[in-house]
């Protein structure tokens, strides 16, 4: 069900951009999702590598997910304002 939500929100958000290349109306350029057991590296090796080394603006849900908010509508709110959504995927995560 939620792969079905996460779906349907990045068609959404994909469907509704004017220009392919346009970042207008998105804060990041991608919305990362990853297994709590891979957190560590996560934080210490990959989101540094995209947000130093490439400038990319990703979304952590550490810091950019709204207090209040369910973690549905989280996800929901970030994947839509990203223009990519990334799955570190590994035998943890699946």
């Amino acid at each position: 069900k939620m792969i079905w939500k996460w779906t349907r929100a990045k068609h959404h958000a994909i469907t509704s951009q004017r220009k392919a290349e346009d970042l207008e109306g998105l804060r990041f350029h991608a919305f990362v999702s990853y297994s709590q057991k891979n957190a560590d590296w996560v934080k210490s090796q990959f989101l540094p590598k995209l947000e130093g080394d490439y400038s990319l603006r990703v979304c952590h849900h550490e810091r950019d997910f709204i207090p209040g908010k369910t973690i549905v509508q989280n996800i929901l709110r970030c994947i839509e304002q990203s223009r990519r959504c990334v799955f570190v995927l590994s035998s943890h995560f699946v």
